[in-house]
């Protein structure tokens, strides 16, 4: 059973909880690669996981190919963090409007840029993708 990253859910207590009860998997919340390129203290604080999630995914957020470059190499120093996590699904309007989460189906060339920047920078065993069917559930979008 994987734990679904949740922003302001899926906490270091939520996730010791559910780990507890049998999650084979738990996922960070999301992280904005942006934030953790600029040093954010409180989105370091959101990497932490507790001693019992192995294995453990931090899922990031961003658009821009560079920067999530950068962020992958952040958490390749990492040995904690087994999987890195591409959030494409996020359908909260301030994500949306900065070009992330969900919107990034709109856009499958960017779509596949950046999965391709995180596969051939990551040092991590696996990545992974969240995504929803489509962007506009009247419209699903074929990957």
């Amino acid at each position: 059973m994987v734990l679904a990253p949740l922003a302001g859910y899926t906490d270091l207590p939520f996730r010791s909880v559910v780990k507890k009860f049998g999650a084979d998997l738990t996922v960070s919340e999301m992280i904005s690669s942006n934030a953790l390129v600029y040093n954010s203290q409180r989105t370091y604080k959101m990497l932490e996981k507790s001693p019992i999630e192995n294995p453990y995914s931090v899922q990031i957020a961003g658009n821009n190919k560079n920067v999530i470059k950068d962020a992958v190499n952040i958490l390749n120093d990492f040995d904690f963090i087994d999987i890195i996590d591409l959030n494409c699904g996020c359908p909260a309007t301030k994500i949306v409007n900065h070009g992330s989460g969900s919107s990034l189906l709109k856009d499958l060339n960017l779509l596949k840029e950046l999965l391709s920047t995180i596969k051939d920078n990551s040092k991590k065993k696996y990545i992974s993708a969240k995504i929803r069917i489509g962007y506009d559930k009247k419209n699903p979008v074929e990957i």
